[in-house]
């Protein structure tokens, strides 16, 4: 079973006319998705589960705009962010054979706010699937890879077919785009 994270943006608050979110509401979505996989992996009798965090988990402050949105700041972000992520690939442990994570950092988490200007390893995103294998540490049956190239792709197999992950910034969404990353995954 395929397991997809992203776009959590944990930190972001706001109530509006086109919904409610934060924190609490981002953590009770996390359970009740969680729920829905476990519910799914028992229909199923799926024995593993291959977790993908796909970027943006949490909001950020790569913009004004999205920095006054924040109810917690940056690292505060990062600590929820490393607590709740370990906390649900942990759960996930408890109903599956197997886990294995990979991750993708996404914009979001980039630490200078200048698309441009900003360096590739230097994304906060990367510190989640590090804090999560550190607690996951004494999990046998949990894996968190790292073994990336850089934190912008990730590639995985699941019997005997290569998925990748992307957040996708990076991408444009056309056949193009699309050919070029089939290319360097041969």
């Amino acid at each position: 079973m395929i397991v997809c994270l992203s776009d959590l943006h944990i930190g972001a608050e706001y109530d509006g006319f086109s919904g409610v979110y934060n924190s609490e509401i981002a953590k009770e979505r996390l359970n009740g998705y969680l729920n829905e996989i476990i519910a799914i992996q028992q229909t199923h009798k799926a024995e593993n589960c291959y977790t993908v965090i796909l970027g943006d988990v949490l909001s950020g402050s790569i913009h004004k705009t999205i920095s006054v949105t924040n109810k917690e700041n940056v690292i505060e972000q990062i600590k929820l962010a490393c607590e709740l992520i370990s906390d649900f690939v942990y759960n996930l442990g408890q109903h599956f054979k197997s886990v294995k994570v990979y991750a993708v950092s996404g914009n979001h988490s980039r630490i200078d706010p200048k698309k441009e200007e900003a360096l590739l390893g230097e994304r906060l995103d990367a510190l989640i699937p590090w804090f999560a294998k550190s607690m996951l540490k004494n999990c046998p049956n949990i894996i968190v890879n790292d073994e990336d190239m850089d934190d912008t792709l990730t590639t995985f197999f699941v019997r005997d077919k290569l998925y990748f992950g992307v957040h996708g910034d990076f991408d444009s969404m056309n056949e193009a785009s699309i050919s070029l990353i089939s290319v360097h995954l041969r």
